[in-house]
């Protein structure tokens, strides 16, 4: 039977196939040349057998020489494509490490011993450390704080037992002791049996994060100035007591301070030191107060108390007492001067007052404009009445902001006398409002509030406007220069403008600066600044006169006062009203006036209504006086009438 071919190698793809026919041709030549053998046997062709053993030969050799060629080609591309694998991997590997080594994250690989066994540079850097000093060292004890240890423990357990990747907050310490919060994000690595053979980190230091947001959280609750809580916090506080109260059938109770004269520090020194007095003042109310009470700045110079547990309201009142005693003692500024404020304080209780922060709140600022109604410098409890109150200054309060566009405002006229001789030297003009439900309205009702609405400052640009030209009136009407005082608030003089102000007033109305007059209060004056003392000198270059109204009812030092481009001193009516009965009175007055005429200073005392008073005012040497004893303010048609018999008696004085 023919031995038939096992195919040709060229049809083989693969080289192992290559080879099993390769193997397979020895056996295959080997019959056929038996079969050769048989064929040719007895025939006389006895060279035909080297022939075909020739061919078989080179056949074979061929087939060995192409399975050659394959197999070097198979080996080429095998070992091609290992050493593309090979630089793939290493090109991966070392792109993995740039980012980690570049990473400004932290990245840490842990073995399963919790020790460390590659640390990359940014945390390196963090922790003040070489990778030489990490490398093996145990994690918790190279870096972390001995109070997390037994968290982070925990955390390395979760990871070894589940195989789940985590996130935890935990700190690191640096060598200086710094320490730094870091967010986690942690994994494990495992072998080809399942098993953990590394945890490895990234980290992300939070440090600076977290810093912010608690200063966010801070700026959201707290005051940035005195460090109290503020508006936001103080509800949240009271909402809560509110609660705490109900269930346990307690009483809550608010206490709504307001400082009294602290507006007169704060535009006569300025901002700075209305600042700095804000500090102090919060400084002295947590003193007073306990722990478990909440003091808030509720704005400006307002500020609230909230007791969540009030057993007796006899302790409430202890507790304003103690406060407002408190408030009363003297305040040394970083400047070196010292000034004094009070406060005025309004309690409201729950249940008895209202159910909810903002009733109560509401009704304790009631109670404490009641409390400044009554002199400031006290306090008073919350009753019903003092909302109709409230209601009433609310209503006054809108009626004021539209009573200089409606023209409801009018001046009073005072006369001012020589003391000597009764002639008439000038006038103080006071402002009158003629409200349209109550009818003419003095002064002491309104100015308050024109003072801390400020519409003090249009209301007092319309009085110098108003009395400088019925001044130049009456000046043209009887030849004579007439003398007109006018109050200035402090809030005016911390104007900018004020000089340039008053400089257009006079050169409009055309009256002599030396016919005018500017009163300013005492307590004004000892509370200015260098600002203060400059817009004098500058009224003083204008050649307006500058005069100090109620003297004697601040706290002056002739120190300062001499530093003052001042003309006159007005002694307060309250030192002049018991006179001759009053012996403190009577040496009150008698010293200022031999302190005015020490100093070169014009002397006027007010509210002079008695023979008596005028007599010693006379024998002390007074220089001029105005009050009820001469004439009241009236209006200007009513003053025309005096000047007119004034004048015919020639009892105008000359400017």
């Amino acid at each position: 039977m023919p031995v038939r071919f096992p195919g040709t190698i060229r049809s083989l793809r693969s080289p192992l196939a290559r080879a099993g026919l390769l193997s397979s041709l020895v056996p295959w030549g080997q019959a056929l040349g038996a079969d050769l053998s048989g064929q040719i046997q007895g025939t006389a062709d006895v060279w035909l057998w080297p022939l075909i053993l020739g061919g078989f030969l080179a056949l074979l050799f061929a087939s060995l020489g192409i399975y050659n060629r394959a197999l070097r080609r198979q080996v080429a591309q095998q070992t091609r494509a290992l050493r593309e694998a090979n630089t793939t991997l290493r090109s991966e590997r070392d792109f993995s490490q740039s980012i980690i080594q570049a990473s400004p994250a932290f990245f840490v690989a842990i073995d399963t011993r919790h020790r460390v066994r590659m640390m990359n540079p940014a945390m390196l850097r963090a922790l003040d450390r070489s990778a030489r000093e990490v490398r093996d060292r145990p994690f918790a004890d190279l870096c972390v704080p001995a109070d997390e240890q037994e968290a982070l423990h925990a955390v390395f357990q979760h990871m070894l037992r589940t195989g789940h990747p985590i996130q935890h907050e935990s700190h690191v310490v640096a060598r200086d002791g710094e320490r730094l919060l870091v967010e986690w994000h942690g994994n494990t690595v495992r072998n080809g049996q399942g098993q953990v053979e590394y945890f490895f980190a990234l980290g992300l230091d939070i440090t600076e994060r977290r810093r912010t947001q608690a200063q966010l959280e801070h700026i959201a609750h707290y005051d940035l100035l005195t460090g109290l809580p503020n508006r936001t916090l103080l509800q949240n506080r009271i909402s809560h007591a509110l609660d705490v109260a109900r269930r346990r059938d307690r009483q809550v109770a608010i206490l709504f301070l307001d400082l009294d004269r602290f507006k007169v520090v704060n535009d006569s020194l300025g901002h700075a030191y209305g600042d700095e007095l804000l500090r102090q003042v919060s400084d002295r109310l947590r003193r007073r107060l306990r722990e478990e009470d909440t003091l808030a700045r509720w704005g400006g110079d307002e500020f609230i108390v909230l007791v969540d547990e009030v057993d007796d309201p006899q302790g409430l009142s202890l507790l304003a007492e103690g406060i407002l005693a408190e408030l009363a003692e003297p305040y040394r500024l970083s400047n070196g001067q010292e000034v004094f404020v009070g406060g005025s304080i309004g309690i409201s209780l729950y249940p008895q007052d209202g159910r909810s922060a903002e009733q109560l709140i509401m009704k304790a600022d009631t109670a404490m404009y009641q409390a400044k109604d009554q002199g400031r410098s006290n306090y008073q409890f919350y009753t019903s009445a003092l909302t109709l109150a409230a209601n009433d200054r609310l209503a006054l309060e809108t009626s004021l902001r539209h009573a200089l566009e409606r023209e409801e405002f009018t001046l009073h006229y005072q006369p001012r006398v020589r003391t000597q001789d009764d002639v008439m030297i000038g006038m103080e003009a006071l402002v009158r409002w003629h409200h349209p439900d109550k009818g003419l309205t003095a002064p002491d009702a309104f100015i308050p509030m024109a003072e801390e609405t400020g519409l003090i400052t249009p209301l007092g640009l319309w009085v110098l406007r108003t009395a400088c030209r019925q001044a130049q009136t009456w000046m043209r009407l009887y030849g004579e220069p007439i003398h007109m005082a006018v109050n200035l608030s402090m809030r005016q003089l911390r104007q900018p403008d004020l000089v340039s102000q008053i400089d257009a007033i006079l050169r409009d109305t055309g009256l002599p600066a030396s016919s005018l007059e500017l009163e300013l209060t005492e307590s004004v004056l000892m509370a200015g600044d260098g600002h203060t003392l400059t817009a004098l000198a500058e009224l003083k270059a204008l050649g307006v006169r500058l005069a100090i109204d109620d003297f004697g009812t601040g706290y002056s030092s002739l120190a300062y006062l001499k530093r003052l481009p001042i003309d006159a001193l007005k002694i307060d009516r309250s030192f002049v009203s018991d006179i001759p009965h009053d012996a403190s009175d009577m040496a009150i007055a008698s010293t200022i006036i031999a302190m005015a005429r020490t100093l070169g200073l014009e002397v006027v005392a007010e509210g002079v209504e008695t023979p008596e008073q005028l007599a010693f005012l006379k024998k002390e040497g007074c220089d001029s006086y105005q009050g009820f004893g001469f004439s009241p303010p009236v209006d200007a048609q009513a003053m025309t009438l005096w000047l007119d018999g004034l004048a015919r008696e020639h009892r105008i004085a000359r400017a």
